[in-house]
């Protein structure tokens, strides 16, 4: 697919894009997270010019893998901050930075919500620019899950959250934005601004991979891909390893960074102790995406995401890619990107039982389980990176001619 074709008409303009997803550089190349890496790849040859404001690491960090090509795009690097509080405690070179490249830019793109997001949108009213915001996911809710810093700090920050969102819906009433949002939840939750919901997506129509089926070895592989945090609800995925009846052996793969929340790591490794899992449970560590993901979504037979809270996931895209078929949590974005016995299999969150039935007829049953194949590689091809960015693109164009009308 011509990721330019039809995108003349903003070839002059410069594009402004804010992300506190970060980035860092090596001797001769920026590189950032592949989820947005990406999607700025196929974006900026749609513009004359790219310029990127995040916060940047001074050291190599593993999932800043995805390298920025497009001749067209700059990194500018903008205050670094390890959370959200502590780029509170020093606002002024945050702001500083938004309102620089807002007057700069000819259209602004802002990805999910940064510090002061609020703040950004009310700069673009103030000096006429248009914007797009893209949403990803619910901070409020991830807030709510589990405490990030104790006690009265977690409740000033759920209020700090629930502030900014609310500032937010306001000037953005005043900067005339377009929404786009990771699924229907969020949707509704920002209806009042007629966002368009759209799937995440990182995995292009080329790396697409068609099998038959699964299930055929001695030993079924299950696979969790995330993170390891609260909020991914992997305690529930191990609870249910233990009541999954089927004949086959079941054993799971972990593959993820174990080292940004060591508590919930320990937690999870306690569990699986307490449950004698040790031989049945691997922790594979953080893969990258590529050859490397790959790989472990094609020796898999089943990949399991029991997610608390989610936007849409994009290994629920890229599993079906690879024709794994899916047990998800019915949380979130999660029902906008899966159809529940069509394409996956939805089941209600924190329910280890409701886990292991699904994983066990997915087992059991052959004409289910390539029906799910063969419908989630399909649904998969039409939510490809391509796609998704193109979205993203016309959210972006709708926001610069509807200021010019």
């Amino acid at each position: 697919m011509d990721q330019t074709a039809g995108s003349n008409e903003t070839k002059s303009l410069r594009l402004g894009v804010i992300s506190s997803i970060g980035a860092h550089r090596d001797e001769s190349h920026w590189y950032t997270h592949v989820s947005f890496g990406r999607v700025l790849n196929l974006l900026a040859p749609r513009f004359r010019k790219l310029v990127f404001v995040t916060k940047v690491f001074n050291e190599h960090v593993a999932s800043m893998d995805c390298k920025l090509d497009a001749q067209s795009i700059e990194v500018h690097p903008g205050p670094a901050f390890a959370r959200s509080i502590d780029a509170l405690r020093r606002p002024r070179p945050l702001l500083r930075s938004y309102r620089n490249l807002v007057k700069s830019s000819d259209v602004l793109f802002v990805r999910g919500m940064n510090p002061f997001s609020w703040y950004i949108h009310w700069c673009c009213a103030r000096y006429r620019k248009p914007i797009a915001h893209w949403l990803v996911g619910n901070p409020v809710e991830l807030l709510k899950m589990h405490s990030r810093f104790g006690g009265m700090k977690d409740k000033l920050a759920i209020w700090y959250t629930q502030a900014d969102e609310f500032l937010l819906k306001r000037m953005a009433r005043k900067s005339k934005a377009t929404f786009v949002v990771n699924g229907a939840e969020l949707g509704k939750k920002w209806q009042g601004f007629a966002p368009e919901t759209v799937i995440s997506s990182t995995i292009s129509v080329e790396e697409c991979r068609e099998r038959k089926d699964t299930c055929q070895n001695q030993n079924i592989r299950l696979l969790f891909v995330g993170f390891v945090r609260p909020e991914k609800g992997l305690e529930f995925l191990i609870k249910a390893m233990p009541l999954i009846k089927s004949s086959p052996p079941v054993e799971l793969s972990i593959v993820g960074d174990r080292d940004g929340y060591p508590a919930e790591t320990q937690r999870i490794d306690g569990l699986i102790g307490e449950l004698a899992l040790d031989k049945h449970v691997r922790w594979e560590g953080y893969a990258r995406f590529g050859p490397e993901l790959f790989a472990h979504l094609d020796r898999a037979d089943i990949l399991v995401l029991p997610s608390l809270s989610e936007g849409t996931p994009r290994v629920l895209v890229e599993a079906r890619a690879r024709c794994v078929p899916v047990v998800a949590t019915n949380v979130g974005g999660i029902p906008t990107s899966v159809r529940n016995g069509e394409d996956g299999v939805l089941v209600p969150p924190k329910d280890p039982k409701a886990l292991a039935d699904a994983i066990a007829k997915i087992i059991e049953d052959g004409d289910l389980r390539m029906s799910l194949i063969r419908n989630g590689f399909a649904a998969a091809r039409v939510q490809c990176v391509e796609d998704f960015t193109a979205k993203l693109y016309q959210s972006i164009k709708r926001a610069f001619n509807s200021s010019h009308n």
